[in-house]
């Protein structure tokens, strides 16, 4: 039950996300409710990049309070920012608004992307947390779907007044929930016990002894790693060959292109149907994260990862060839449907390993003792690289 009120969170995030392709035939057309007219390019590109810029002021500043106050707290915390990041949309004036409100949607998805794995993991049995991690990647592939299929016929306005109301749900449902137990034993709290038997199911009293010493001990082990841990960490070979593989998952990440093309999408085939191509693409995009956490633990991550990027590769060939075919001159109306074919085939992929599987083997591969400070590195990288390639295409 906490993971499906946890995933509204991560569903409201990936409604978020989805929002610009959504909206962007409405924010550039001649019926824009925005004063200042239709959405030009350059106010497009800060509009896309204001996301991934709130994402890394969320873990440079704010992720700290995790540890300090607790994981649910935290993520209580992360409800503002995005509540608030519709609340704006719905009454949004000039493209500085946008921008304003997507800054506040990515705050509050940085803080989520940093401290989900984390609260996963300490509430989660160690053969589930695999599963359980590419969850969040699930919820945001089902929020980007369900804000395509209404931004079809509805206002963005209309559309992000709806989308007001799961974040308050989220703060109603979750507020009920318990600490950690680990980060409550952290604290010395006599909850922990009792919030390990609320998370883990345990009624045998004995069992119940034995996962809280082993709570116990891993939460000192964390408490003494996140003390001493520092850059000088990652500098002897197997941890600096952990971050690096890390660091690996982030440019097969944020490089491959997906993330550019899921936000622009609309205005790269905006003649050749887009609101059926990114209808598509959503409802692929569901079906490869669902398909992710069914295989993740049988197939194994590299075989993901590799099918993962062949198809991206393939895709983007597809599409970059008709795109060039097109720009010199030949007549490519008749296959228009290679565009829909490509984005299909490589969102759906992508969705099976490069944007799900890389988030998991980030945090595998890293030793305990840099496992926090490699995985919040790893995250702020991929926000970088994201407000680089969406502001520069």
């Amino acid at each position: 039950m906490e993971m499906e009120q946890l995933n509204i969170l991560a569903i409201s995030y990936g409604c978020s996300s989805g929002w610009l392709a959504a909206s962007y035939s409405e924010l550039q057309g001649e019926r824009t409710p925005l004063t200042t007219g239709p959405l030009s390019k350059h106010d497009l590109g800060w509009v896309a990049a204001s996301t991934p810029l709130g994402s890394l002021l969320a873990i440079s500043c704010l992720t700290w309070l995790a540890d300090k106050y607790g994981r649910k707290s935290f993520l209580m915390l992360m409800a503002v920012p995005t509540f608030l990041n519709w609340l704006i949309i719905s009454v949004a004036t000039r493209p500085i608004h946008l921008c304003l409100a997507r800054f506040l949607a990515g705050a509050g998805a940085g803080g989520i992307f940093a401290i989900v794995p984390v609260y996963i993991t300490e509430i989660a049995e160690d053969r589930l947390r695999s599963t359980l991690g590419t969850f969040l990647s699930l919820g945001c592939a089902l929020g980007f779907l369900i804000i395509i299929l209404p931004g079809n016929y509805l206002s963005y306005i209309v559309v992000a007044r709806i989308m007001c109301a799961l974040p308050l749900i989220f703060a109603a449902c979750f507020m009920l929930q318990p600490e950690t137990p680990q980060f409550l034993a952290a604290q010395n709290s006599a909850k922990a016990e009792a919030a390990l038997k609320y998370y883990r199911g345990i009624d045998c009293k004995a069992e119940l002894d034995v996962e809280l010493l082993q709570t116990l001990s891993k939460s000192t082990a964390g408490h003494a790693n996140k003390e001493n841990c520092s850059f000088a960490d990652l500098l002897p070979p197997k941890a600096r060959k952990a971050f690096f593989i890390g660091f690996g998952m982030v440019l097969l990440n944020q490089c491959s292109g997906c993330l550019t093309l899921e936000f622009y999408i609309a205005h790269i085939i905006s003649d050749t149907g887009a609101g059926e191509v990114i209808t598509i693409g959503g409802i692929l995009q569901l079906v490869g994260t669902y398909a992710a956490t069914h295989f993740v633990e049988c197939a194994g991550r590299k075989t993901m990862l590799l099918i993962s990027m062949v198809g991206i590769c393939l895709g983007e060939l597809c599409m970059s060839a008709y795109f060039y075919l097109t720009q010199l001159g030949y007549d490519t109306s008749s296959f228009s449907w290679v565009l829909t074919a490509s984005y299909s085939l490589m969102i759906s992929l992508a969705c099976c390993g490069a944007l799900t599987v890389g988030y998991v083997v980030m945090a595998e591969v890293c030793p305990p003792l840099i496992r926090s400070l490699a995985v919040r590195c790893h995250t702020f990288c991929i926000f970088l690289i994201a407000i680089i390639s969406l502001k520069v295409n």
